[in-house]
């Protein structure tokens, strides 16, 4: 069982997650590197599933 201060920081992390999301996610949007777009692609892949 978690404690309350852990859920807590986990909700916290989670936020802090979608912003960061949301900034790669743009980036990707303007990216002409196929190697870049692909690093942005897995990093998203790896934030959306923690």
């Amino acid at each position: 069982m978690l404690n309350t201060v852990d859920v807590g920081l986990m909700a916290n992390h989670l936020d802090a997650h979608k912003s960061i999301i949301k900034r790669l996610e743009l980036y990707l949007n303007n990216a002409k590197n196929q190697q870049l777009i692909h690093t942005l692609e897995q990093q998203i892949g790896i934030m959306k599933n923690q």
